[in-house]
């Protein structure tokens, strides 16, 4: 997979699942070029920016768990 549509889906990704991480002012539109490269300059040239998204995207992380997922998902079997 090329660069750009790894970096792209990360975007595309990121705007979906991770609102809680990207300040509001960053936060793409994907269905328009001009946005995606907005985000995509942002994210290249500034490097307060870069260290955030590091930062809040490592914290966020951790709320993913697969032993907590494995819990979640016995208990949407047991309610079926």
């Amino acid at each position: 997979m090329p660069f750009f549509d790894v970096f792209f889906y990360a975007l595309v990704v990121a705007n979906v699942a991770f609102k809680d991480v990207i300040p509001d002012r960053y936060i793409v539109d994907p269905e328009t070029a001009e946005s995606v490269a907005a985000g995509i300059e942002a994210a290249l040239t500034d490097s307060s920016l870069r260290k955030m998204l590091k930062e809040k995207g490592l914290e966020n992380i951790r709320r993913f768990d697969w032993d907590k997922t494995a819990v979640e998902l016995i208990k949407v079997f047991e309610n079926l």
